[in-house]
């Protein structure tokens, strides 16, 4: 275990600034640029790759944060968030006010009094 701490921190002093940059860069966001870092610190040390040299090391740290950032932009558009009063404001233009809009489908309150008469 200690093995791995020493591993990870020396990953994140020599590139935790480069890889938040790219990762940054890519997400515009700073909380799910964090997030992508500490992923790929995460993958780097359950693989720990063996490399031919620190470039070998730097390329692959990046393309897996590149990767990593694709995944969230791809989340991102599959499950978009919407603004609340946002979507009230845009209800309110289009004259659909939730609880005053009644579908025509739905059977009026005299209609609904008769079938339960019968």
């Amino acid at each position: 275990m200690e093995n791995k701490n020493t591993q990870a921190e020396e990953i994140v002093n020599e590139y935790g600034d480069l890889i938040f940059r790219t990762c940054f860069i890519l997400l515009s966001n700073r909380e799910d640029a964090q997030d992508a870092v500490q992923d790929t610190i995460i993958k780097y040390i359950k693989k720990s790759p063996d490399f031919k040299d620190k470039h070998h090391e730097k390329a692959w740290l990046l393309r897996v944060a590149a990767n990593r950032c694709k995944d969230i932009l791809r989340y991102r558009i599959n499950h978009p968030k919407f603004d609340l009063e946002m979507l009230k404001e845009f209800s309110d233009s289009l004259g659909i006010i939730l609880g005053k809009y009644k579908p025509s489908f739905l059977p009026k309150k005299e209609e609904k009094q008769e079938v339960e008469e019968s």
